[in-house]
């Protein structure tokens, strides 16, 4: 079941938070809440140095089961909580403005802007989230989320640091084996799903650090999955593949973490902080540049695709033009492009919004 999907109270919201008045259909939406954010990992650019990789994806999100109607818009259920539409507009403002505040260049990348980010976040990663078999995930839940995102620092959002445990997933109802579409639904706060799928099914127990891993779904707590082994960012000296495997705001320098250069200084010994959109270009760390669709791009050359786009190139030639990203009904395709939207997902050639209420 899906429940509470109502795009016109979020870009209602939206225009109230943006400052809009006389939104066509707009009644006074209730206030939007505190600010802050939640972990997510992936961005434009690939390993200092110079090599370039595709744009990442936004950071998983909550949601909430349907505990009681929703109220109106002064806000509030019948028990004084938030209503699923109140919780989910605060997390998606949270996570947004995170973005803003620690991975400003990503945000432009990925989405585009803050506005989109918050409605895309709402709509199609919290409330088709909702009322689904099994979840563990509350208003409640999602208040308490929102609130210990907006106290996190840069540094403790980034590396999924225990400040910010009040985001993971809670133990379901579905026992190991059961199909499931979020980690929220299992017991084991494991959801199995294979690349490429739209459902998985409830694993077993979350593996401790040190322990060989896949993803850094299958590690418990606050673990990420860094060569392939569950474990926490590393800190000066220790090795990565890239800068996500190092704590903020350390990057990765051929295969260790090292201080960061910023923008305008030597990367001769020290690598650029490819987090904030720098890269090593001439020996000196440079920010590189956004193209909008129609528009030349070369990623060898740092001038990368905004929104998610990709640089569609021939002839074997760096030089090529941005394409959009493609868009909820449309193809595409994982290897080639064109890519989804990264609140979307490639299933089966054709981009389709995650609805884990499907997942029986």
């Amino acid at each position: 079941m899906k429940a509470y999907a109502s795009w016109a109270f979020a870009i209602c919201a939206l225009a109230a938070m943006m400052g809009s008045t006389g939104a066509a259909g707009c009644s006074s939406p209730p206030d939007p809440g505190t600010t802050g954010g939640m972990a997510g990992s992936g961005g434009v650019g690939g390993s200092t140095g110079g090599s370039s990789g595709a744009t990442g994806a936004t950071g998983g999100t909550g949601g909430s089961n349907d505990g009681g109607p929703s109220g109106g818009a002064g806000g509030g259920t019948a028990d004084g909580g938030p209503t699923p539409d109140e919780a989910c507009l605060r997390v998606a403002t949270a996570r947004c403005q995170k973005y803003v505040e620690c991975r400003p260049r990503w945000l432009q990348a990925s989405l585009g802007d803050f506005d989109t980010c918050v409605i895309q976040q709402v709509a199609t990663l919290c409330l088709n989230r909702l009322g689904i078999e099994g979840t563990s995930e509350t208003p409640a839940a999602l208040e308490a989320c929102t609130a210990a995102l907006t106290s996190a620092t840069c540094s403790e959002w980034m590396d999924n640091d225990l400040a910010v445990s009040a985001c993971l997933p809670q133990p379901g109802a579905l026992p190991t084996g059961a199909a499931c579409g979020t980690p929220w639904q299992c017991q084991t706060t494991s959801c199995e799903i294979q690349a490429g799928a739209e459902c998985g099914t409830c694993g077993g127990p979350l593996r401790a650090a040190g322990a060989p891993c896949i993803s850094g779904n299958q590690c418990e707590k606050n673990l990420q999955c860094f060569n392939g082994v569950c474990a926490l960012p590393g800190g000066v000296g220790a090795r990565c593949t890239n800068s996500f495997g190092c704590q903020y705001p350390l990057s990765c320098m051929i295969d260790r973490c090292e201080v960061s250069a910023n923008a305008g200084e030597s990367c001769a010994t020290k690598p650029c902080n490819d987090r904030d959109g720098l890269l090593c270009r001439g020996l000196v760390c440079q920010q590189w540049q956004l193209a909008g669709t129609g528009e030349p791009c070369n990623n060898a050359d740092f001038r990368f695709c905004s929104r998610a786009g990709f640089c569609m190139t021939t002839g074997g030639s760096t030089e090529g033009t941005c394409v959009a990203a493609a868009a909820v009904g449309e193809p595409c395709n994982n290897a080639i492009g064109p890519f989804c939207l990264p609140w979307a997902q490639c299933v089966g050639g054709v981009c389709k919004t995650p609805d884990p209420g499907m997942c029986k």
